[in-house]
């Protein structure tokens, strides 16, 4: 792995947005579990499949996240430019996965079952609880064995990503040029010249603004846009409608106590003897059934399995798996196990891990709970599903009156629902439930541009479905000169008043560096240098820029001439940056403390460089496609 750190090391200082993090970072819990259905590819990552629905909920996820960050602002985002890094992160998680895969990192059936019953969110008064396990499941729209192999997924990738990460190297000379750094102290000072002072001379001409036009008018076009209506029916509008009887929560017990009675949990144990490149399938399966007759001749399960079972998870501790509820685990191995009583061994079973051989310990049935402990439980189940019906039944007539209907306004008032209005919609979205990618789509197709009718239901989230009806389509077209004329007019004004600060700025250092007074020198083009004291790399100046630009100038000593650079700051003007004297940084006048948290930073720096390097590394060996309906939406 050294090796292959000193082949492909890039530039160090270059920090990578974990990628192994991408699962939950990126797309959300949610949209990490959720299922990829029936529709189309987006990509193939060797036999990896990125699925169009999983791209969208990931593009939706962060586009959301984006506008939070934006306050909203929707100019601030490209789509096209957020897509192509959304699929490229997506790419990125398959490669890691592909690998993890093909270097054998995975979670034993019993760890991953270990994690989910110690998952907060799943826990009622500190324990498990299987009714919001199966609440949960049932929400996200996946089964328990789905939930456990995406978990296996992603652990795999950490197990991989913290390889890299986890033994990256700080060595100590960099940690002193670091300190050293850091320490070292620079007496700045600031002169400004704010934009402000020269555009009253920055004169633009109508003939400017007109040769301007015809040089850029092809970046100079309007966007699509409809004039959006939409109204939302939410599930919660229906849970004061339903009443609870007695009988309700009984049945709801009743279920509870059937479900304890048949969700017996099985205590088991394996030997996993796994297919890959160094063992065929024929090998596996005969060195399986080889540990089966040692077993049946009456070798202990537990010692053989610390010897041959290649789950590393499990054969620690004899190959036992705990106890587990049915379901658990993949439905060769549930199947096998449903065949075995207590202190049975089964014959090799192959599943997608390779061949197993199992033996069933024991079994216990799991106590049902007192009513009145689970009476607001399943109360709340019971009104739940009694809403649901409601709003079920409730979306069913709105999309049976939608079809017929021709004003969204008069079905609103037909269900007591309110109108919402958005002016000037455009592709990009907007935020909440106008950010999602069906309801974007929809909003553009010809059904709502040409002909205008209301939409069926567009389910935003399983609790919420929102219809809409679009007018006043307008389409892309180019900005006539009257229309993009007080655009250009500001930036050639800006340019104008900018470059017009940026000659005084040179005349001022110029004036400087061949002996003028500088405080004599600024004051002649209406300024003055604002001393900064002894500033270094943690030191907060106005802008970033200043900052990079004091430690780009060259040492100097008190008493020599300063040095000198000017800034473009954009619209805040120009700034002339000068440093008086430099005194070099010691790395043993930093603490300890800090040199600590250095070398950690270091460490995150090489092993993220690291990881971005492999990804990449991995990216190249991949078969990787993208799909013609991705390569359009990403063009």
């Amino acid at each position: 792995m050294e090796a292959f750190r000193t082949l492909i090391r890039g530039w160090l200082g270059k920090v990578l947005l974990a990628l192994f993090l991408v699962p939950f970072a990126l797309v959300g819990i949610e949209g990490y579990f959720a299922g990829s259905g029936d529709a189309g590819k987006a990509a193939t990552v060797d036999d990896r499949e990125i699925t169009q629905p999983q791209l969208e909920q990931a593009l939706t996820t962060q586009r959301q996240q984006l506008l939070q960050q934006a306050n909203g602002d929707e100019a601030r985002i490209d789509d096209t430019i957020l897509r192509t890094q959304v699929l490229d992160n997506l790419i990125a998680r398959a490669v890691l996965l592909n690998q993890a895969n093909a270097l054998g990192f995975e979670m034993s059936v019993n760890q991953v079952g270990d994690l989910i019953r110690k998952e907060a969110s799943f826990q009622e008064n500190g324990v498990f609880s299987d009714q919001l396990f199966q609440t949960y499941l049932r929400n996200s729209g996946q089964d328990r064995n789905t939930l456990i192999n995406q978990v296996r997924e992603q652990a795999a990738i950490r197990q991989l990503a913290g390889g890299l990460n986890d033994t990256a190297l700080a060595m100590p000379q960099e940690q002193d040029r670091l300190a050293a750094m850091q320490a070292e102290a620079r007496t700045t000072h600031i002169a400004s010249l704010p934009i402000v002072n020269y555009l009253a001379k920055a004169n633009v001409t109508d003939a400017q603004i007109a040769a301007d036009y015809q040089k850029t008018k092809a970046k100079y076009q309007t966007v699509a846009t409809v004039d959006l209506s939409y109204i939302t029916l939410e599930s919660a509008a229906f849970n004061n409608q339903v009443t609870i009887t007695k009988a309700d929560i009984q049945a709801g017990y009743d279920k509870l106590v059937a479900a304890s009675q048949s969700n017996a949990e099985r205590h088991a144990r394996h030997i996993l003897i796994a297919v890959d490149d160094t063992t065929k399938d024929a090998d596996a399966k005969k060195q399986a059934e080889a540990l089966t007759a040692r077993i049946a001749k009456g070798e202990d399960f537990a010692t053989l399995a610390k010897t041959y079972s290649k789950d590393a998870g499990s054969a620690v501790s004899g190959g036992d798996l705990g106890f587990a509820a049915k379901g658990t685990y993949v439905p060769e191995f549930e199947q096998s196990l449903d065949t075995l009583k207590a202190g049975e061994t089964s014959k090799p079973i192959k599943t997608q891990f390779g061949y197993h051989v199992i033996q069933l310990i024991e079994t216990r049935q799991t106590g049902a709970p007192a009513l009145e402990t689970v009476r607001a439980q399943l109360e709340a189940e019971a009104r739940q599903v009694k809403a649901d019906v409601l709003y079920n039944d409730a979306v069913n007539q709105i999309n049976e009156q939608a079809v017929d209907g021709e004003r969204l306004l008069d079905l609103a008032k037909a269900q007591g629902l309110a109108v919402q209005v958005q002016k000037g919609f455009t592709k990009a979205g907007g935020v909440g439930d106008l950010a999602h990618a069906d309801l974007r789509k929809i909003a553009f197709s010809d059904d709502q541009t040409v002909d205008h009718h209301i939409s069926s239901g567009i389910a935003v989230d399983p609790t919420r479905t929102v219809w809409i009806q679009a007018q006043n389509y307008q389409p892309v077209r180019q900005q006539t000169l009257a229309e993009a004329s007080m655009q250009i007019k500001s930036q050639l004004v800006i340019k104008a008043a900018s470059q017009a600060a940026l000659v005084d700025a040179k005349a001022m250092i110029k004036a400087i560096r061949e002996g003028a007074v500088p405080a004599v020198v600024a004051t002649q083009y209406g300024t003055s240098f604002n001393d900064m004291g002894s500033i270094t790399r943690m030191t907060a100046l106005p802008d970033p820029k200043l900052q990079v630009a004091t430690f780009g100038l060259p040492m100097t000593q008190a008493g020599q001439p300063w040095q000198l650079t000017s800034v473009d700051l954009g619209q805040n003007g120009v700034a002339v940056v000068a440093v008086s004297a430099v005194t070099a940084g010691r790395a043993d006048s930093v603490p300890a403390e800090q040199r600590q948290q250095m070398a950690t930073m270091l460490k995150q720096l090489h092993g993220q460089q690291d990881l971005e390097d492999y990804v990449e590394y991995l990216k190249g060996k991949a078969n990787i496609k993208q799909t013609e309906v991705a390569k359009k939406a990403t063009s």
